[in-house]
């Protein structure tokens, strides 16, 4: 059974980078407001967003409007120590706006906006929300939060691996959170309207299951 949700997790991946890449660039951003000063705590994705992290997450708040036609959108990549908003074809975002942000290196992967991208972040704590809808998706590599906060609706896929002490979900509408590489402490949440949810964790689920699925796997001997 595990065997077959890392197939699955591998897989989800791999088709979600090789869609996003191949839609055509926007080229209309309604407004921008950049802050890096703190660490980010909390992700909102609407209008069938896709939102990539690689590792560990970068430090700040970013918040863009972008046009939500679902064949327009834009990247945000990391350049050494700053951040550049790009176009996936290389070229710079309209009116050369550039955004430079302290941001240490390889800590910063893409960002495929749809409609609107909210980052916000509290330097006293580790933990960290997520709220996506209408087919949304977003992927985490290695997280390490204290408490993660997610909420899912309309279709909304979350894929992290990593550890948590406490996740705490809210799920609906067929959402997906197929992430056995996720060890929790605890779970907790509602699940509900044929949403499916898989982590592993040494403990059980402490909340409502209504119509849904759920899978906790037990840790591999030796893991924390």
């Amino acid at each position: 059974m595990e065997l077959s949700y890392r197939i699955l997790y591998a897989a989800v991946i791999l088709a979600s980078a090789s869609c996003s890449r191949n839609l055509t660039p926007s080229s209309e951003i309604t407004g921008q407001e950049f802050d890096i000063n703190s660490n980010i705590t909390s992700v909102i994705a609407h209008d069938q967003m896709n939102v990539v992290f690689d590792s560990q997450l970068p430090k700040g708040k970013i918040v863009v409007y972008a046009n939500s036609d679902l064949h327009k959108y834009v990247y945000f990549r990391n350049h050494g120590e700053s951040v550049e908003l790009w176009y996936d074809d290389g070229k710079k975002s309209y009116d050369g706006m550039t955004v430079e942000a302290h941001i240490p290196s390889e800590q910063f992967s893409d960002i495929a906006v749809y409609d609107l991208v909210t980052i916000t972040g509290k330097p006293e704590t580790k933990d960290f929300s997520v709220d996506l809808d209408d087919s949304s998706e977003m992927f985490c590599d290695n997280v390490d939060f204290n408490i993660l906060t997610v909420k899912l609706d309309g279709l909304a896929e979350m894929v992290v691996s990593g550890r948590c002490n406490i996740l705490d979900i809210t799920s609906s509408g067929m959402s997906e959170f197929i992430c056995p590489d996720l060890y929790c402490e605890h779970v907790r949440g509602h699940l509900d309207d044929m949403s499916d949810v898989t982590v592993t964790s040494p403990g059980g689920f402490d909340g409502i299951i209504d119509d849904s699925t759920l899978i906790i796997l037990k840790p591999d001997e030796g893991k924390e």
